[in-house]
């Protein structure tokens, strides 16, 4: 993309079995500061060239513990109960799965997993602004999650293709993904909004923002050898549409398209010498 001129971190999917047979592992997770608890389990196989694989993944959590017993909100006094910072509990779960046919000259594989978590927002504190809560409720569990809290929950699939043509190589990648994100709160009043939430409001009175975001995706990428150079041609393409909602605003709806073209090369000049460059279009 774009942004790789600045340096990247990628992340590879598991490496497939090499060989017929199955495999899986399971992973239990605890932490002290806000007493997690949680497991994993992940399951690999592979049939001939055929490979599957997939997980699942569950964690609850509840308030984070901070050393003191005071914050200070615009230099208005918080008192934390236990060291406890109020409401910030929550939950994740997620789960994975993938498959498709995997051998030297062709592969296809499909990846599908999904995001969902739940958690909470300090309650002391919207935005900038202090605010006055119900301790006693609030500090009835460490665990119980109230407003404000959030919920998010992203769906991604892709599908990976490679096809070696002998003096070229080509990759294709497909991918969808659609980040749908909650924000609930009672609803506060800021600037010129009126003070009591109007009655023909048709947005729930606790919906303070939302974000239904869906991306479409596309990359190609072919390789080959030209004398001493070993190049790479390629485009991807992308298509978003942002909508929102809620009582509270912060970006609005946008539809965005982008593209891009990019050429590399790997030029040797000498057996321990390799050289460089490349070009990028979007």
């Amino acid at each position: 993309g774009s942004d790789a001129i600045g340096g990247v971190i990628r992340l590879s999917p598991p490496a497939e079995l090499q060989e017929t047979g199955f495999k899986g592992q399971f992973t239990l997770l605890t932490k002290s500061n806000n007493a997690t608890f949680g497991g994993s389990l992940q399951a690999q196989g592979r049939k001939g060239n055929w490979v599957f694989g997939g997980g699942f993944t569950h964690l609850e959590y509840g308030d984070y513990r901070v050393p003191t017993d005071t914050v200070y909100v615009y230099n208005y006094a918080v008192r934390l109960k236990d060291r406890h910072v109020r409401n910030t509990a929550g939950r994740e779960t997620h789960f994975q799965l993938r498959g498709g046919y995997l051998s030297d000259r062709f592969s296809s594989i499909f990846y599908l997993s999904n995001y969902h978590t739940k958690f909470g927002f300090f309650a002391n504190a919207h935005g900038l602004e202090p605010r006055g809560v119900d301790t006693a409720l609030y500090d009835k569990s460490s665990r119980d999650i109230g407003f404000p809290s959030q919920t998010v929950n992203h769906l991604k699939l892709i599908n990976r293709n490679f096809i070696d043509l002998d003096k070229h190589k080509l990759w294709i990648d497909l991918g969808y993904q659609k980040n749908y994100r909650q924000e609930y709160n009672n609803y506060t009043a800021h600037g010129y909004m009126p003070p009591v939430y109007p009655k023909d409001m048709t947005i729930p009175i606790n919906l303070e923002r939302l974000y239904d975001k869906q991306v479409y995706s596309i990359s190609v990428k072919d390789q080959f050898e030209l004398a001493t150079h070993r190049l790479t041609i390629g485009a991807n393409g992308e298509y978003q549409d942002n909508r929102i909602n809620g009582w509270s605003f912060l970006i609005p709806t946008f539809r965005q398209k982008a593209m891009g073209l990019f050429v590399y090369d790997q030029y040797k000049f000498a057996d321990e010498t390799m050289l460089y460059w490349a070009l990028r279009y979007d």
